[in-house]
C-alpha cells in the first residue's frame, strides 16, 4: 500500500503543470515582443569570401528604453518580472555582420537622421534577480503583513547585515546587461568605429516594428583576417614548459628502457623504488599504472563508490552541455522551464555536491587506513604536503593552457563569452584565487579547501581520539548554521534555482550562485557527511 501511494504521488507530479496558477501567454501575444536573440550567420560573415571584402561580426547588447506610454513596453515589463521562468525581454542580444566599411554600411541603411536612432545611455534599472527593481514605481516584492515578531526579525536582520557587510565590504556595482568591463580584448576600437552603426541598425528595426528604442553597446567584435590574440610572452612560456616536459619524458623513457633486463612489457608493470623519480615520466609505465587494478582491499571495497562517482560525472557533463547551448528563440527556453524534466536537469546541478560527500568518505577511509598501517601520527608538514601536492601542479599547467592557447582551438559568436572571460580573469587575478580561477574549476577550489579542513579534522581525531565526537559535532553544527545565515541574510531561495537569465550570462551576475552554490562553507555539510560515514 505504501509503494502504491508513493507511485501515485510521483505520477501526480509528472502530470501537474509546474506553472499552475499562472496564466500562460499565447504564442501570438509573445511574438509581439522583440526577439531576445537575433544573430546573423557567423561563418558566412567571416569565412565565405574574406578576400573579396572586409567583414566584421559584432555581438551587441541592447536595452530597451522604458516607455510607460507604450502598451507593448508594459507587457514586456510584466512578463520579464517573473525571473524564475522568463528571460529579461528588455535586454536583447544581437549578432550583426557588417560587410565593408562602417560608413558604407550606414549609407546603405537609407536613414536620414542617424543621430535620432542613437539612444544615450540611461540609468538601467534591472539589477539581477529583481529585473526591474523599483523602476517606474514598480516593485518586484509583494507587500508583507507587519507583525511584532516580523519587526524583531527585521531588526535582527539589519544588524546582522550591517555586521557582515562591514567585514565583507561593499560589493562593486556592475552594469547587469553586459559582461563586465575589460572582459574582452581590443573592444574599444570597434566601439569607436561601429557603435553608431549598431545603434542605427537595431533601433531602425525596433522603431519600425515595435515603436521602441534601445540603448546599444558592443560586447566584442571579430574581424575577418585579424588575429585578436597575438602571441605574447605567456604563450611562449607555455610552449617552453611543454618542450621541457617532453624532453624530460624522453630522458625518462631512455633511462627506463636502459634498466630493462628482459624482453616484453613486464618490466614496466613493476615498480622501481630506487629510481622512481627518474622513471616516473615514461608513458608506457604510467599507462599501466592508470589501467591497473589495485590489490588493496580498501580500494576494492570502494569500487561501488567510484562507479557512483562516474555516473554522477556523466550526468554533470550532460547538464553543463545543455547549459551552454544557445537557443535561437527565448520562447523555447521559457517553455522548457515549464517542464518537469527540464527543471530536474537545469536545477540538477546539486548533484555535483555529491562529489563532496564521496570525496570526504574516500579520503577519511583511505587516510585513516594508511595511518593505521604505518603506525604513526601525521604532522603539520605532511598535512601541507598532501594538500598542496595532490592537485595543484597539474592544475597549474592546465590553467596556463587556458590562459594562453585554449582560446585558439575554436571560434564562433559565443566562444569568447565562455573562454575569454575566464582567460582574462586567470591572467589578472590567478594569485588571488590560489590558481583556482577558471569558472568551471570552482569545484576544485572548494574541494581543495574542504580537503584541507578535512585533513586537519581527521588528523586531530587520529591524534586525540577522545575529541572525536566533540570535534565532529562542532564542525557539523557550523556546517549547518552557516548556509542558513547566508541564505537568510541574502534573501535567497532555500534551494538554488538557476533561472534562464542566470544561464544567459553564465551566472556572471547571479549573486545566489556565487554566495550559495560555489563557496566552500556552503558545501561543508556534504563533506562532513562523507567524513562521518567514513568513521562509522
Amino acid at each position: 500500500m505504501k509503494w502504491k501511494l508513493i507511485l501515485a504521488m510521483i505520477a501526480g507530479l509528472m502530470v501537474i503543470d509546474p506553472a499552475c496558477g499562472e496564466e500562460l501567454m499565447k504564442r501570438s501575444e509573445y511574438n509581439r515582443m522583440p526577439q531576445v536573440f537575433v544573430y546573423d550567420h557567423y561563418d558566412e560573415c567571416l569565412f565565405d569570401e574574406p578576400e573579396v571584402e572586409t567583414t566584421t561580426y559584432c555581438l551587441v547588447r541592447a536595452v530597451i528604453k522604458p516607455d510607460n506610454g507604450s502598451e507593448l513596453w508594459r507587457m514586456i515589463e510584466k512578463f520579464s518580472s517573473k525571473t524564475k521562468m522568463h528571460l529579461n525581454h528588455a535586454s536583447l542580444d544581437r549578432g550583426i555582420c557588417v560587410r565593408g566599411d562602417a560608413k558604407d554600411a550606414l549609407a546603405k541603411l537609407n536613414v536620414e537622421n542617424v543621430s535620432a536612432l542613437v539612444v544615450p545611455k540611461f540609468e538601467i534599472g534591472f539589477p539581477f534577480g529583481t529585473v526591474f527593481g523599483k523602476v517606474n514605481g514598480l516593485t518586484s516584492h509583494p507587500r508583507r503583513v507587519v507583525t511584532t515578531v516580523g519587526i524583531v526579525v527585521r531588526i535582527l536582520r539589519v544588524l546582522l547585515l550591517y555586521f557582515f557587510k562591514s567585514i565583507k565590504g561593499k560589493s562593486p556595482r556592475y552594469p547587469q546587461y553586459i559582461f563586465g568591463h575589460n572582459s574582452f580584448r581590443n573592444v574599444e576600437p570597434y566601439k569607436r568605429n561601429y557603435s553608431e552603426l549598431m545603434a542605427a541598425i537595431i533601433n531602425k528595426d525596433l522603431t519600425e516594428r515595435y515603436g521602441l528604442k534601445a540603448y546599444t553597446e558592443i560586447e566584442y567584435c571579430d574581424r575577418a583576417g585579424v588575429d585578436e590574440f597575438p602571441i605574447d610572452g605567456l604563450d611562449i612560456a607555455f610552449l617552453v614548459i611543454m618542450a621541457i616536459l617532453i624532453l624530460v619524458m624522453l630522458a625518462s623513457s631512455w633511462y627506463d628502457a636502459s634498466c630493462k633486463s628482459e624482453n616484453g612489457l613486464n618490466h614496466y608493470q613493476e615498480d622501481m623504488p630506487k629510481s622512481m623519480l627518474l622513471s616516473s615520466f615514461w608513458a608506457i609505465r604510467n599507462w599501466y599504472r592508470l589501467v591497473s587494478h589495485s590489490r588493496d582491499p580498501t580500494s576494492r571495497d570502494l569500487r561501488m563508490i567510484q562507479a557512483i562517482r562516474h555516473l554522477t560525472f556523466v550526468l554533470t557533463l550532460i547538464g553543463h552541455a545543455s547549459m551552454m547551448v544557445q537557443s535561437r528563440t527565448g520562447w523555447i527556453v521559457e517553455q522548457k522551464y515549464r517542464e518537469l524534466a527540464t527543471m530536474i536537469i537545469i536545477n540538477g546541478f546539486q548533484i555535483v555536491t555529491t562529489f563532496f560527500t564521496i570525496s570526504g568518505l574516500v579520503f577519511t577511509i583511505t587516510y585513516v587506513e594508511k595511518m593505521r598501517e604505518s603506525g604513526r601520527k601525521p604532522g603539520v608538514l605532511e598535512i601541507v604536503n598532501i594538500t598542496v601536492n595532490r592537485l595543484t601542479p597539474v592544475y597549474a599547467l592546465f590553467l596556463l593552457f587556458e590562459a594562453t592557447w585554449f582560446i585558439r582551438l575554436q571560434d564562433g559568436p559565443f566562444w569568447r563569452r565562455g573562454v575569454e572571460t575566464s582567460m582574462i580573469n586567470c591572467r589578472r587575478h590567478w594569485w588571488l584565487n590560489l590558481l583556482y580561477c577558471m569558472q568551471h574549476s570552482w569545484y576544485l577550489a572548494a574541494d581543495f579547501q574542504l580537503s584541507t579542513i578535512g585533513l586537519i579534522l581527521v588528523t586531530l581525531i587520529i591524534r586525540f581520539p577522545r575529541l572525536k565526537k566533540p570535534l565532529i559535532t562542532f564542525v557539523t553544527a557550523i556546517a549547518v548554521i552557516i548556509p542558513g545565515v547566508v541564505v537568510y541574510l541574502g534573501s535567497y531561495e532555500g534551494v538554488t534555482i538557476f533561472s534562464p537569465e542566470a544561464r544567459r550570462f553564465m551566472f556572471w551576475y547571479d549573486n545566489a550562485y556565487y554566495e550559495t552554490y560555489l563557496p566552500m562553507h556552503m558545501n561543508l555539510g556534504m563533506y562532513m557527511c562523507g567524513i562521518i560515514i567514513g568513521f562509522l
